[in-house]
């Protein structure tokens, strides 16, 4: 992903950070950003804040440079998580943008259909760490949906301690029960092949993963979901 959003500096870099988790104290709700997401990023927020005063003190060691630099890589990977996750949704206004320090996405006018079409996905096999996700549309399409149609999957893996378990993989897709509606799964890809293997870690061995897929356009607009699915990942 390009950079040129982010600040150079870290104190710029955690300025940004602070003013998205006061944002989010009121916002998020409506950005669909779940508290357990805020409260990984207030905590790596805070380890950042820690580790950059002691660099600059006098208990700085040979050792605090790299710790700086491995949670500010911690917290800017979180925030490009949240950013490509989060923010590139109808839901949020230009305004929302500019308060976020971000340039508001450019506008496509390609005239693209809007999909009301479904798609049906099951879990067509496994290998050790590897859950093979297999789909299919279920109505036809035309050639122009064909060219500018492709599937969102979403899913999340199911375990006791999300916060936890997302420190020891570095994963931030887990859920503490299993979902009650797609909207719940935090991870998602798109793709137009019909088969896709998705890797986890090996500490998720044995977990159930979740899965809902729906079809979406090239503008981003999305399609109707289909039924979720699960499977336990080998």
């Amino acid at each position: 992903m390009s950079s040129d959003w982010l600040p150079r500096t870290r104190q710029g870099q955690l300025d940004m950070a602070k003013n998205w988790a006061s944002l989010f104290e009121t916002n998020g709700t409506k950005w669909e950003i779940a508290a357990p997401e805020i409260t990984i990023f207030t905590t790596k927020i805070t380890k950042a804040e820690e580790a950059l005063a002691i660099a600059v003190s006098s208990e700085r060691t040979s050792s605090t440079t790299a710790l700086v630099d491995q949670r500010f890589s911690d917290l800017v990977a979180y925030m490009r998580f949240i950013k490509q996750r989060k923010f590139y949704k109808p839901i949020l206004s230009n305004a929302d943008f500019v308060d976020l320090g971000l340039k508001p996405p450019k506008e496509k006018r390609s005239a693209v259909p809007t999909p009301v079409n479904r798609a049906r996905g099951w879990v067509a096999g496994s290998i050790p760490s590897v859950i093979i996700v297999q789909w299919e549309y279920l109505d036809e399409l035309s050639d122009d949906q064909r060219s500018n149609f492709c599937v969102r999957v979403n899913y999340g893996v199911v375990t006791e301690d999300p916060v936890a378990q997302s420190a020891l993989t570095g994963k931030h897709y887990y859920l503490s029960e299993p979902p009650r509606s797609p909207e719940q799964l935090p991870a998602d890809f798109s793709t137009k092949r019909r088969k896709h293997a998705i890797a986890f870690p090996a500490e998720d061995s044995g977990k159930r993963a979740w899965f809902a897929l729906r079809v979406e356009n090239s503008k981003g607009e999305k399609g109707p979901w289909g039924e979720m699915f699960s499977g336990i990942i080998p």
